[in-house]
C-alpha cells in the first residue's frame, strides 16, 4: 500500500459558541479513502472515505473534528469512519 501524506489548509470557519476549529494532518490512502492518525488521546484512527473534492468540502465545517471525537470513545474498535455523505451534526 501506498500513502501519500496531505495536509490541507482548513476554511476559516466562523467562530461558533462552544469550540473551535483546528487544522488537521490527512493522510491520502487511495483515490478515495483518506486518514486522520491517531493524536491525543484518540484511540483510533479516523478513516474518510471520500474524493479530494468531497474532502476540500467537508473541510468547511467541524466534521473532521467529530471523526476524532468519535475516534476517542471508550470501546470504538479499529476506526472511527466517515463516509461521502457526511456532514457537521452538532
Amino acid at each position: 500500500m501506498i500513502c501519500y501524506k496531505i495536509i490541507f489548509k482548513p476554511t476559516p470557519l466562523p467562530k461558533r459558541s462552544g469550540g473551535e476549529t483546528t487544522a488537521m494532518e490527512l493522510k491520502k490512502i487511495s483515490e478515495y479513502e483518506w486518514e486522520i492518525p491517531k493524536h491525543g488521546g484518540m484511540k483510533v484512527p479516523a478513516r474518510i472515505f471520500a474524493s479530494e473534492k468531497l474532502v476540500q468540502k467537508i473541510q468547511q465545517d467541524r466534521t473532521l473534528m467529530q471523526a476524532a471525537n468519535v475516534a476517542h470513545l471508550k470501546g470504538i474498535q479499529k476506526y472511527s469512519y466517515v463516509m461521502p455523505d457526511a456532514h457537521e451534526g452538532f
